[in-house]
């Protein structure tokens, strides 16, 4: 170990998985263990890139052929394992992509582990195999995906899962029975601003109702429920802002047009602003679908919707909706009725001592539940556990 108490940690993510590792790494690093991270890129780089945050934390972004083609930096990830042979790691930590390779990763992680002598973790965090993303690709590619995923998990002994739900679906495949813990992504936020000054610095009015949506990738029926809970508000005469945050380009002019509403959309912005929108709202927006993929995973923008204190609107789907439900923090709808979403919307727009008490319920689950350190002494649990080859 790097010290009494304390473990030396290699994890090795993806771009799709290394949010997830960055936050646990980073909260890791703050409880005093040493932890090194390395992730393929997205970026055309032919060297390595090296960022050192601190004496504990480290990261390394390994070369990429092409601009936004991660797959290349991940292959490129095999021949650089060697200079990592005879490294004193107590823990690997491998962070599963959203695609089939993850086998690749994990099989490579093994072998690492087998010879440095470090137990190795797998994290999985959503379903991409026939059940989640494998879908897509029609049943014959899903069906493959599926087998990969049952073979990457059963391959390993200990595993961190992103839900509850996806330790479910974990536990009905026929196998290994691995040790599991489970780990829901924690809040990216650091800290919120003051309302007013967050409205300041973004130029909004004191008296706009803000509502925000922040997501990486919004699909149509997302996309329609937005729409259709911006056109609704015009009935309660008060100015608007909606905020939209992240993901694809946004196309502004399908939003109706209100000579009291205004539409901020950003593609990506960097941490301290995303804290300046989030201090600036009033309420927060959770469309999702009822379908595997958004059942079973437990999305990053919830836990910065709670950490900000924001009542949220959302679907009743998977383990989003259990989380909104089990602490009180929100108004939900069914995934099938857009309807009751945007009333939903107007019911808290038009209640401000309901959304004072949802978000205080938010706030309270937050800094109990949903933070990366709460995260971060989850892992040393089952860390602990793989060094000393025990069950509890």
């Amino acid at each position: 170990m790097a010290g009494s108490g304390s473990f030396n940690i290699l994890m090795l993510s993806c771009p799709a998985s290394h949010p997830r590792a960055m936050g646990l790494g980073k909260a890791l690093s703050s409880k005093g263990h040493i932890v090194t991270i390395v992730s393929a890129t997205r970026a055309q780089r032919y060297r390595p890139r090296i960022i050192r945050e601190s004496s504990t934390f480290a990261v390394i972004y390994l070369p990429g052929f092409r601009d936004h083609y991660d797959y290349a930096g991940y292959l490129m990830r095999l021949p650089f394992y060697s200079s990592l042979l005879f490294a004193p790691f107590d823990v690997v930590h491998f962070f599963t992509p959203s695609q089939p390779y993850a086998l690749l990763g994990t099989m490579t992680s093994k072998a690492l582990g087998y010879v440095t002598g470090s137990r190795v973790v797998v994290d999985w965090d959503e379903p991409w195999g026939g059940s989640g993303l494998g879908r897509e690709h029609g049943s014959i590619i899903g069906y493959a995906m599926q087998i990969l995923e049952k073979t990457t998990l059963r391959s390993v002994n200990y595993v961190t899962l992103g839900s509850h739900l996806l330790a479910q679906e974990l536990a009905t495949f026929n196998g290994n029975e691995p040790i599991t813990k489970v780990i829901h992504n924690g809040n990216t936020l650091a800290s919120v601003p003051d309302k007013r000054e967050a409205r300041r610095l973004l130029g909004i009015d004191e008296d706009c109702l803000v509502l925000i949506y922040q997501g990486n990738y919004t699909t149509p029926n997302y996309l329609r429920v937005l729409k259709q809970s911006y056109k609704e508000l015009s009935t309660i005469n008060r100015k608007l802002c909606l905020v939209l945050l992240g993901g694809s380009k946004w196309n502004l002019s399908e939003f109706p047009v209100q000579w009291q509403g205004t539409i901020i959309a950003k593609e990506r912005v960097p941490v301290s602003e995303l804290e300046v929108f989030h201090g600036a709202a009033d309420i927060a927006l959770l469309p999702l679908e009822q379908n595997v993929f958004d059942s079973c995973r437990y999305p990053l923008r919830l836990s910065d919707y709670l950490f900000a204190g924001l009542p949220i609107a959302a679907t009743r789907v998977g383990e989003s909706g259990m989380v909104i439900q089990d602490y009180k923090c929100g108004l939900l709808s069914s995934a099938n009725d857009p309807g009751e979403f945007t009333e939903n919307v107007k019911v808290l727009a038009m209640d401000e001592e309901l959304r004072k008490t949802l978000g205080a319920n938010a706030r309270r689950a937050a800094l109990t539940n949903f933070t990366w350190d709460v995260g971060a002494s989850k892992a040393e649990q089952l860390y602990h556990q793989a060094l000393n080859n025990t069950r509890a």
